[in-house]
């Protein structure tokens, strides 16, 4: 399974405003928590989450 932490999908490129905008949503859910308290997400599904929001606002950079 691939998780990763709210800090580790940042340096992937996302911001973090989003991956709260999106959890608070309800798009996105931590699936676990890392040793250190953090957040752990499914990489695939904030993968899908960028997807639809790029989709849904019209943003062709987004594959």
């Amino acid at each position: 399974m691939q998780l990763a932490t709210g800090k580790a999908l940042v340096a992937l490129g996302y911001k973090d405003y989003q991956l709260r905008r999106w959890s608070a949503e309800g798009r996105i859910h931590p699936v676990g928590t890392a040793p250190g308290g953090a957040h752990l997400f499914h990489v695939p599904t904030v993968n899908q989450a960028a997807k639809w929001y790029a989709w849904r606002h019209g943003n062709p950079e987004v594959e």
